[in-house]
Order: structure tokens, then sequence, then C-alpha cells
């Protein structure tokens, strides 16, 4: 194999490696990480640009695909996190409203249920209120002790 060829490969590789980059990481880069990471890139560049000038614009393509894939995949995993319930409020009783918005599915263990529920409004919202999305409620099917109520309106 030719040491260009490395340079003709399809830059979708490279987005798709910099989706698969930022999947392994145990949590999400902050700001100065991509600017490091954009920073890295561009010195790459420049080397090549030095030593390989026939190759640079090959290599800028696949950096430039390789850092939208890192900034895609990170802006995609932060959005799905803020739509998280924040961890004060995971032992709060919380009202909403909302329909069912997809089929209801028994577990194997047939002890518990789930369906997923778009939400429309919130009673007593303080910061967290998630309306317009989509939650997957999870409810135990086994336990009669009057603690999960779900009431249509």
């Amino acid at each position: 194999m030719s040491p260009h060829a490395f340079f003709h490969l399809h830059p979708g590789w490279f987005f798709m490696a910099g989706c698969l980059l930022v999947q392994q990481l145990t949590e999400l880069p902050v700001f100065a990480e991509y600017l490091a990471l954009a920073g890295l890139c561009f010195v790459a560049w420049l080397i090549t640009l030095a030593l390989l000038p026939s190759s640079a614009s090959a290599l800028l393509a696949m950096l430039v695909s390789l850092l939208a894939g890192v900034f895609w995949a990170g802006f995609q995993a932060q959005s799905a996190l803020e739509q998280r319930l924040p961890h004060g409020l995971e032992a709060e009783r919380l009202v909403v409203e909302g329909f069912i918005d997809g089929l209801v599915r028994r577990n194997d263990d047939g002890r518990s249920a789930s369906f997923p529920f778009r939400v429309t409004a919130c009673e007593r919202a303080a910061s967290w209120c998630p309306v317009g999305s989509q939650v997957l409620v999870r409810i135990r099917t086994d336990k009669s002790d009057g603690g999960t109520r779900l009431r249509a309106g």
C-alpha cells in the first residue's frame, strides 16, 4: 500500500471516525478541548503542507470531516443530556400532562411496563419541564400499593 493511499480515502470515513471518537469518551469534551483538537488538526495540516504539498488539500478535507463528526456527535450528545431529568428532581413527584405516544410494552418478567409519553404541560414547573419532548415512562405492574396512578384527562 502506497503511503499516499491514505489521502485517497473518502472524507465521509473521517466524519464517522469523529462520531465514533466522541462515543468512546467517558465524558463530553468542553469547549477548550474542541479548540485544542482543531488546533492539532491545523498543525497536522501545516506539517503536511510543508512536507507533501500535493496531499495537503486532501488532508484538509479529511481533517475538516473529522472535526465536523466530532462537533456533530458532541452537539447531539449534549442535546440529549439536556433533556434528562436533573438529579435533584429524581425523587420528587412530578405532575405532567400529555398523551401516550406509542405502544405500551410489557417487560419480559411481566412485572413492569413502559410506554413513550409526549409531555404537553407541567404543573408547578420550576426550572425543568420537557414540554414537547417524549419521555419513556416505566411503571411496575406487580404492586398494588396505589403508588402509581395514571389518570386520563
